[in-house]
């Protein structure tokens, strides 16, 4: 390319504009030019960045930096655009990068949360504060959505809660409550069938509860019962003589006022 002698520093404004506008002019057939070179060389060009960027480690961070809180906004926007154009292959690598590094990935994690414990929990309490809404309604959608596939999960994960909560004994798995779930969705006390969440009024009385047959053994296996809200609102805390006589008690009553006790409403 035609260039005036001289002392590069005395031309260097000159120069770069001429580089620019030649390369703006060949721009395809530079890039052709570098991506044969680069995959002829590969190793060498590797071996090469390696060896400026541990050179120049500080600087280059240094210009990152100052680029990226010069371009914030910008560098954002093309980062949002890239992941949408590329969202399959990015899942995909990510998903292959994960199983190929499980074991290592799960250590780093570990260690990490470990040394950071407090300032995690700060994190993710603040985020929980400014967003309750939000994680509330998503929540709410993602359970909508899973209730039926994922309900011994969020049975064993509510009653692993409320045993911490109440320091009682906790054994259950998702396996133990999938082996004691009625197959047939028939609540064992009351006899109607069952169904996950609220229905059509907003109650809950059909929807699946866990209950601690002896309450003070806590969430163990052989001390809980699959039955409906509306059975375990009923027996709450109480003894089956407790219920017995309760029952007992406002039969009579009942009978005395000249109501029918079986009516629902």
């Amino acid at each position: 390319m035609p260039f005036d002698s001289g002392d590069y520093e005395t031309n260097k404004e000159k120069k770069r504009a001429l580089y620019k506008a030649y390369y703006e002019a060949n721009k395809e057939k530079e890039r052709a030019r570098k991506k044969a070179y680069r995959e002829v060389n590969k190793e060498k060009e590797r071996a090469r960045h390696k060896a400026y960027y541990e050179a120049n480690k500080e600087k280059i961070l240094a210009q990152k930096k100052a680029y990226h809180e010069a371009n914030k906004e910008k560098e954002a926007a093309r980062s949002k655009a890239y992941r949408e154009a590329k969202k399959e292959e990015i899942a995909a690598q990510r998903k292959a990068y994960y199983k190929a590094n499980k074991e290592e990935i799960a250590a780093q994690r570990k260690a990490y949360y470990k040394a950071n414990k407090e300032k995690k929990l700060a994190q993710n309490k603040a985020y929980r504060e400014a967003n309750k809404e939000k994680i509330a309604a998503k929540n709410k959608a993602y359970y909508k959505v899973n209730k039926e596939k994922r309900k011994e999960r969020y049975m064993c994960f509510r009653a692993r809660r409320r045993a911490r909560e109440c320091d009682l004994p906790f054994n259950l798995t998702e396996d133990y409550l999938k082996s004691i779930y009625p197959s047939d969705m028939i609540c064992p006390v009351l006899g109607f069938e069952m169904s996950m969440g609220a229905d059509e009024t907003g109650s809950n009385d059909t929807s699946p509860s866990l209950d601690r047959i002896i309450p003070e053994k806590g969430y163990v296996q052989g001390n809980v019962i699959i039955v409906s809200m509306r059975a375990n609102s009923i027996k709450t805390n109480a003894r089956p003589e407790e219920i017995r006589k309760v029952a007992d008690f406002y039969e009579k009553v009942y009978e005395q006022l000249d109501l029918d006790f079986t009516n629902e409403s």
